[in-house]
């Protein structure tokens, strides 16, 4: 899986490198996990040009988030503990990283401008995309703020799909392992339609200095809340195909198309709205 990042193929490989650690770590005690992958890891500085170091890092950046997967599935916890707990060290990791970067004092707005002036295909879209050096920097300030946002997304993202994969070989070499509830019974907590409705007024009407406290926990806020309820939506989507015995191709096109076409995660989140404020789905079943 590290080697794996050095072809074509590490472009998807990348995301599943929790798995292999997480599956060590449930098949295998501490006692025999801790020796064998330290001398690994020692064994990746034989690559030459830093990459044995680079291979390493990796590993070890994913190493928190797949112990704790590995810890919940050998104490036979649920998916939910399991994945909450994945994201949650995800969440822990990337905050340490970003406030080890801050105590440094490392100017990442500087950074990202300085990587992009310096490479040349990038500098010659400078103009046609930002306008100016100085709109460059308001839209890398923007794109450093929404950090919060991203780290969050990141966590869930990677233990869900660790946990896909990591339970499918874990039910075949292991133990079975429960599955995550289909995605047409996905439903969120009720209360979650007033947050999502004052942080949309807020948006709205409340205006705050761009770089301030109140302005940055907005920009995170508001995405976060509206892809939750977009999932809520598609949800409502995969029952309604199932109710009507329809194709699952619209609910997963409809996942497929929030990812891809930003615009559509409002319509969506919508949907949500309008399944979690009136139960749909309690509406559509056969004894009502």
């Amino acid at each position: 899986m590290l080697l794996s990042v050095l072809t074509p193929f590490g472009l998807v490989s990348w995301q599943f490198q929790m798995v292999p650690l997480i599956l060590w770590m449930v098949l295998v005690p501490a006692k025999v996990f801790v020796p064998v992958y330290a001398g690994l890891l020692l064994l990746l500085q034989l690559f030459p040009g830093g990459l044995g170091l680079l291979f390493a890092l990796l590993s070890l950046f994913c190493l928190p988030a797949s112990a704790a997967m590995a810890w919940q599935y050998r104490r036979q916890n649920g998916p939910y503990p399991t994945v909450v707990t994945g994201a949650l060290a995800w969440i822990a990791v990337l905050l340490v990283m970003f406030m080890a970067l801050f105590a440094a004092r490392i100017d990442l707005v500087g950074m990202m401008e300085q990587s992009i002036m310096e490479n040349p295909v990038f500098r010659q879209m400078v103009p046609a995309v930002f306008g100016s050096e100085a709109q460059l920097h308001q839209a890398v300030s923007l794109v450093v703020d929404a950090m919060p946002m991203a780290i969050v997304m990141f966590a869930m993202y990677q233990a869900m799909l660790s946990h896909w994969l990591s339970r499918k070989l874990l039910t075949r070499f292991w133990r079975p392992v429960p599955r995550m509830k289909p995605m047409k019974d996905w439903r969120l907590p009720r209360s979650l339609i007033w947050y999502y409705l004052v942080v949309l007024l807020v948006d709205l009407f409340v205006p705050f200095e761009a770089g301030s406290l109140p302005a940055v926990i907005l920009l995170n806020a508001l995405p976060l809340i509206t892809y939750a309820m977009a999932v809520q939506g598609i949800g409502f989507l995969f029952f309604l195909a199932d109710a009507k015995g329809w194709s699952r191709a619209l609910p997963v096109a409809a996942a497929v198309a929030v990812v891809l076409i930003a615009p559509l995660v409002q319509l969506v989140a919508w949907l949500g709205v309008m399944d979690l404020a009136f139960p749909l789905r309690e509406r559509m079943k056969p004894n009502r």
